[in-house]
């Protein structure tokens, strides 16, 4: 098991997504509270903040078409903030919704 913390560590994926002509990419399992994103270097506002993800609340999100690796929440987790995504396809907008208890 590796914890990607680094945005280096993520060169591996990037280069796969971008071989694929892949832009979206959809990850479990690290259970944030909302949701996680990992852009590749020098492609966004990131390019100077060397993290593997950035963390953000529930919410809506439009993604604009660059590629990017997105952390989903989980609808089981100690965190006691569950939640799930849906992607809408036509709009290109990810909701992250939080389940309360």
């Amino acid at each position: 098991m590796v914890f990607v913390r680094r945005l280096n560590q993520m060169e591996p994926l990037f280069s796969y997504l971008g071989d694929k002509k892949i832009q979206l990419a959809f990850a479990g399992h690290d259970h944030p509270p909302g949701v996680a994103f990992s852009y590749p270097k020098h492609t966004h506002w990131t390019n100077r903040i060397r993290r593997s993800f950035h963390y953000f609340p529930f919410h809506r999100y439009e993604l604009d078409g660059q590629m990017v690796v997105c952390l989903l929440p989980a609808v089981a987790t100690r965190s006691g903030r569950p939640g799930f995504s849906v992607w809408d396809t036509e709009n290109r907008t990810l909701d992250v919704i939080q389940l309360t208890p």
